[in-house]
Order: C-alpha cells, then sequence, then structure tokens
C-alpha cells in the first residue's frame, strides 16, 4: 500500500482547525471537540467560547453539565465577539434556571436585545412565552401574540403552536385550531425532512 495514503492532514488555518472542531461536535464527540475548541481559544479563536459554553450547559457524551464554566465561556464570547448564539444561550441559561435572583429579567433582557438587533425567531419565541407564563414581566397577551407572530411568520413551529393556543384562550377558536393545525403537520414534514431545522428550534 502506498505510504501517502496513511498521511493524515491536518488543517492548517485558524479557520480550519475550527471547522473541524465544530465537526467533530456535531460528530457527538464532546470530549475531543471541548479538547479541540479550548486550544483554539488559547491560541486567540474568539468564535470557539460559544461552542464550549453550549458543551458545557448540555454536557453529556463524556462531558459533565457546568453551568458556571457555560456563563463563564458564553460571556467570553459576548465581550470578544458579540456572539448571537451566547446571547441565546445565556437566555436560555437564565429563563430554565430557578428564577431566582432576578433570572428572568436577565433571560428577558438577553432575548430583547437578540429580538431588536438581529431579530432571530427564536428570540422573539421567548419572548413571547415570557410575556405568556408571566416570567420575569407581567402577563401580556396582547405583547405575546405580538411576539409569537414575528416568530411564527419567520416558520418557528413552536411559535405557531404557542399563538394558536393564544387564540384559542382568548375566543379566536378557529383561527386558533387552523394554526395548531399548521404547527403540527409542519412539524411532521420539517422532522422528516431535517431534525436539525432551525423552524423547529423551541428555545
Amino acid at each position: 500500500m502506498d505510504r501517502q495514503n496513511k498521511i493524515v492532514v491536518l488543517p492548517t488555518s485558524q479557520d480550519q482547525r475550527l471547522a473541524s472542531a465544530v465537526q467533530t461536535y456535531v460528530a457527538g464527540d464532546y470530549v475531543s471537540a471541548l479538547s479541540q475548541l479550548k486550544l483554539l481559544i488559547d491560541n486567540g479563536c474568539n468564535e470557539a467560547n460559544s461552542y464550549v459554553g453550549n458543551i458545557y450547559e448540555s454536557g453529556g457524551k463524556g462531558v459533565v453539565p457546568d453551568i458556571d464554566k457555560a456563563v463563564f465561556y458564553y460571556q467570553r464570547s459576548i465581550e470578544e465577539c458579540g456572539d448571537v448564539e451566547a446571547y441565546l444561550g445565556l437566555g436560555r441559561i437564565y429563563f430554565y434556571g430557578d428564577g431566582s435572583n432576578g433570572e428572568y429579567e436577565k433571560a428577558f433582557e438577553y432575548y430583547s436585545k437578540i429580538a431588536q438587533e438581529s431579530g432571530r425567531p427564536v428570540a422573539h419565541l421567548m419572548l413571547g412565552r415570557m410575556y405568556d407564563l408571566a416570567k420575569g414581566v407581567r402577563r401580556g397577551v396582547k405583547e405575546a401574540k405580538e411576539h409569537y407572530a414575528v416568530a411564527a411568520a419567520m416558520g418557528n413551529v413552536f411559535a405557531i403552536k404557542n399563538l394558536g393556543l393564544l387564540e384559542i384562550e382568548t375566543g379566536n377558536y378557529m383561527k386558533g385550531m387552523f394554526l395548531r393545525i399548521k404547527a403540527v403537520l409542519m412539524g411532521l414534514i420539517l422532522s422528516i425532512k431535517d431534525l436539525g431545522d432551525s423552524r423547529l428550534r423551541s428555545c
């Protein structure tokens, strides 16, 4: 066998190394991905911080979840490069935390910033949820509907479903049922095609 076939060519540029680390992460090898990403951070690759935060947030596959470390790396990512996913990560952590020490207020702050500056549907979905469930803000059906509607217009399945539930709650039964059926059908079609479709994102 030709020896050249055995040579493994390692990525050389920082962008290539980051792409390789992300590929390792997506493939489910969190331990190796974490090691590669931390090395990239040590070498000045600020974009890697958000991925490390995400790995520590979710944990699993050989990595122990560590919310404090997740917050640290998300905050670094925001400070160094204003990463949108880091803002969403912090919003998620504070929303699903224990609700003490103003955590809902912090979640609301992060989601509001992303909704205003980048218009990400998941940020509007979560703001709709916060108004809908009175988490960190006084319950506001009108505001919840507005945020759900923005996310729904961008195809977010959970926003369509939640908007449907609110329409039923406020007496618009036919409209609400239509939206709920639409959400179920859309969710089914999208999940068959690609479970990673951003329109299926729930937080």
